[in-house]
C-alpha cells in the first residue's frame, strides 16, 4: 500500500495463515496500526508472536533489522521503479531470492529456507 490503512493492516495476516506451519514471528515497525489492540489480538488468535522494537532500540530485532539493511543495499539503493505494481513484483522476487537462493555465512552457508529445515529436523 502507498499509505497506512487499518482495514488493510487487519487483512494482511490472512495471506500468512495458509503458510503457517507452527509458531511464527511477525515483525513490524512501530506504526500506529500495529500498536492497535485489535491487530495484536488478531495475531494472537492466529498464533503469531508480534516482534516490534522498543522506540530507538533497533537491537531488539537485530535479525530482521539486519535483513532490512541488506535489502536496502541490495534491492533499493540506486534503483528506480516504473510503477508501484512493478515495485511490489520486484520486491516479492527479491524476498523469494533472499529466502531460497541467497546463501549466508551466518547460517552455516545455507539459505534461510534450508537453515530452517535443518533446524526443524534437528529438534
Amino acid at each position: 500500500s502507498k499509505s497506512a490503512n487499518m482495514a488493510q493492516t487487519m487483512e494482511m495476516p490472512d495471506g500468512l495463515e495458509p503458510l503457517l506451519q507452527g509458531p511464527a514471528l511477525l515483525h513490524s515497525d512501530q506504526g500506529w496500526q500495529y500498536q492497535q489492540l485489535s491487530f495484536q489480538n488478531r495475531l494472537e488468535r492466529m498464533g503469531l508472536v508480534q516482534s516490534m522494537s522498543r522506540k530507538a532500540t533497533c537491537l531488539d530485532n537485530a535479525c530482521i533489522e539486519g535483513f532490512f539493511g541488506h535489502m536496502k543495499d541490495e534491492f533499493f539503493r540506486g534503483r528506480e521503479f516504473d510503477s508501484f505494481d512493478s515495485f511490489k513484483e520486484q520486491l516479492d522476487s527479491y524476498i523469494t531470492y533472499w529466502n531460497t537462493r541467497r546463501y549466508q555465512v551466518r547460517l552455516k552457508g545455507m539459505t534461510p529456507v534450508q537453515y530452517r529445515g535443518h533446524s526443524i529436523r534437528a529438534t
